[in-house]
């Protein structure tokens, strides 16, 4: 595959290149230069989650993305931590996926990780990327009564 390099110092092929090695972990790809160091490729990550926030009881579709993944249908799988039940996911591309969740009604308030792995493939989570709010307030008129 390509890989995009984490290196300012122009271009990997401008370098002679002595040795490749490959983090499974991180999905990531190192190359050993005599002249420019150690250069590692960039690694999965989500980059974003829209909408970025739910209220305790709600379901709704959130849209995920990520860098360098490789979503795939039927092998990917999303989270968005405690009292945050994810109903399917379903795989745009590689890059995005579409999660139906839905709120506990007594999730804690408060930010979420969200990630998606697809076997080995364990992207840098979303730190943060989601949030539980408080369910909205409900008003109770005794004249209605």
């Amino acid at each position: 595959g390509s890989y995009e390099w984490l290196f300012t110092g122009g271009t990997l092929d401008s370098y002679e290149v002595l040795s490749f090695g490959f983090d499974p972990t991180r999905g990531r790809v190192f190359a050993g230069t005599s002249n420019a160091g150690v250069w590692q490729s960039s690694y999965p990550a989500i980059t974003s989650c829209s909408p970025s926030f739910g209220r305790r009881g709600d379901t709704l579709d959130v849209l995920i993305e990520g860098a360098n993944t490789n979503f795939k249908a039927w092998e990917s799988g999303a989270s968005f931590g405690p009292g945050v039940t994810v109903n399917s996911l379903s795989v745009v591309n590689s890059r995005k996926a579409r999660a139906s969740i839905t709120v506990a009604h007594d999730a804690e308030a408060g930010t979420r990780d969200v990630n998606v792995t697809t076997g080995k493939e364990s992207p840098e989570a979303l730190a943060a990327g989601f949030t539980v709010t408080a369910s909205a307030a409900r008003v109770w008129n005794a004249a209605w009564a």
